[in-house]
């Protein structure tokens, strides 16, 4: 009898020495994960502002100094305050009428109602083609 619970005793033992290195294992590992999250944390963070950061800024430099960049931004402010009007006027130059934005033909500027009293087409005496007055 003292022979069996000899033999228990040592395997429970065993089996409680597998137990506390397992745990312990698992511990490390988990100790070693965070320190390497933590490292790739930190090189990131580095790479972003030793690299990323600098390269941003000089290639932001480089095309606010650019030509295209400042064509690019003229053509936006030309086409913000007047873009209606050289259109119309460009339309009108080949017609060889002055501006009058009610006969535009922009979706903002036509009225909400059909209004009956538009102006009469003309024909044109030399190409005999109608046009609308602008007068």
């Amino acid at each position: 009898m003292k022979a069996e619970e000899k033999e228990v005793k040592e395997m429970t033992q065993s089996l409680q020495e597998v137990q506390e290195y397992l745990k312990e294992l698992e511990a490390f590992l988990v100790r070693h994960d965070e320190a390497q999250l933590q490292k790739r944390k930190w090189q990131h963070l580095n790479w972003t502002y030793n690299v990323w950061l600098p390269l941003q800024k000089r290639i932001e430099r480089h095309l606010s100094r650019s030509r295209y960049m400042r064509e690019r931004q003229s053509t936006y402010r030309a086409c913000a305050e007047d873009s209606e009007n050289r259109r119309y006027n460009r339309q009108c130059r080949v017609a060889g009428c002055k501006y009058n934005p009610s006969q535009s033909n922009h979706p903002v500027n036509k009225p909400a109602v059909s209004d009956t009293s538009s102006p009469a087409p003309h024909l044109d005496p030399r190409s005999g083609r109608r046009f609308f007055s602008c007068l």
